[in-house]
């Protein structure tokens, strides 16, 4: 499987691709100039809108879901998200960074509508993809996750890697995203791709004793 990232404001978009098929994993902000900028990411890799079988949204924030919202309108691209976050709810921050964070997105509107719902250990071998959907709810209530085969993590807001890697600083509920990171610490782990910062491996965070 070929993964490939594109960062679009400040989220991270990753394209997975295998056998033959193509699957993103969230889609940006929305938006004329994200959506173009996203098209023409997925031209560049010999992609175009339609051949996408599905776009699976980590969890139901802004600048995650928005070009999912266009791609559904536009292309008929099916969208696959947790039920649970089809609902707005307030965020909240943790740390000083994390409640600066929270205060500028006071104002976000979240939520999303599902076609195919994220149930916990969904595969995804109908789209091409070995992997499994995991639920981590905590940084929204409907937060997901995708394990490949292979030990790649595809972490939503569970995770963030701005200085160094850690749990998210943003969550509707530290409770719940404590027990989903606790969780992830007992699955075999390789490689993480977080929906903010950069991709690290899972072994990083696991040395810090604090967590």
């Amino acid at each position: 499987m070929d993964i490939k990232r594109i960062k679009i404001g400040s989220s991270n978009i990753y394209i997975l691709q295998g056998n033959g098929s193509s699957v993103l994993i969230d889609s940006g902000g929305g938006g004329e100039r994200k959506n173009k900028k996203l098209i023409r990411s997925l031209n560049k890799r010999g992609i175009s809108p339609e051949d996408l079988k599905v776009i699976i949204i980590t969890h139901a924030h802004k600048n995650q879901m928005g070009g999912a919202l266009f791609f559904r309108r536009a292309y008929g691209t099916k969208i696959i998200a947790d039920e649970k976050d089809s609902m707005t709810a307030k965020i909240k921050g943790r740390g000083i960074f994390g409640k600066i964070r929270a205060a500028l997105a006071k104002n976000e509107k979240a939520g999303i509508i599902s076609d195919i719902h994220a149930t916990e250990g969904l595969r995804l071998a109908q789209f091409g993809i070995q992997a499994t959907i995991l639920s981590l709810p905590g940084h929204t209530c409907g937060s997901i996750g995708v394990l490949t085969d292979d030990g790649n993590l595809f972490c939503g807001g569970v995770m963030e890697n701005f200085i160094f890697p850690s749990p998210s600083k943003l969550a509707q509920d530290f409770v719940l995203l404590n027990k989903s990171f606790i969780r992830l610490k007992m699955l075999p782990i390789k490689m993480v791709y977080p929906s903010n910062g950069r991709p690290f491996k899972f072994k990083r965070i696991l040395k810090n004793k604090s967590y």
